[in-house]
């Protein structure tokens, strides 16, 4: 198959032509891409491509930041009804900690497909100094200036949409 911009040869499972950075028209992974529902929860969620550095780090507190407001509303509203004990606290916690990493996870695993890395390379954050490693270059190294396998050259802009990938554009 040949890249319909530059004229180079490419393999049909390309998603972008490794000379040019154009989408591949045509190819086997586009019409993969295509069979996935796009309006599906969990492919807006853990939708693959690339993120930035600069949109990593502002999910990555966004993040933290709109957690601990809700909890602290959470918690505000369960005294204020009289429902306030330890346990309770502790599901609201946990229940809204298992949503959080979700979407860390998402974010992280774009943040390494910028560096040209597997997403996989996220259990690295379960050996300690592994993890540290690994949180040092994601937020200090630069994402590759190339297209790679896992999409285009991001744009250096804030968007919702790229960081949280749930929100209709």
């Amino acid at each position: 198959m040949y890249c319909e911009n530059c004229g180079k040869n490419i393999s049909k499972e390309s998603q972008f032509c490794r000379f040019c950075g154009k989408e591949a028209k045509g190819s086997e992974a586009e019409i993969k891409k295509n069979d996935i529902s796009k309006n599906s929860y969990l492919n807006r969620l853990f939708r693959t491509g690339r993120l930035n550095r600069r949109n990593f780090i502002i999910g990555m507190l966004l993040t933290f930041t709109l957690w601990i407001i809700f909890l602290m509303i959470i918690g505000y509203v369960m005294r204020y009804i009289g429902i306030y004990n330890d346990q309770s606290a502790n599901w609201v916690l946990y229940g809204t900690y298992i949503v959080v990493i979700f979407y860390w996870l998402s974010i992280e695993i774009r943040r390494l497909h910028d560096l040209g890395y597997s997403g996989w390379y996220f259990l690295a954050n379960f050996i300690p100094i592994a993890g540290l490693v690994l949180y040092i270059n994601l937020f200090f190294v630069s994402g590759k200036k190339e297209s790679n396998k896992y999409g285009k050259i991001t744009e250096p802009k804030f968007d919702v949409y790229e960081i949280f990938g749930v929100l209709n554009k």
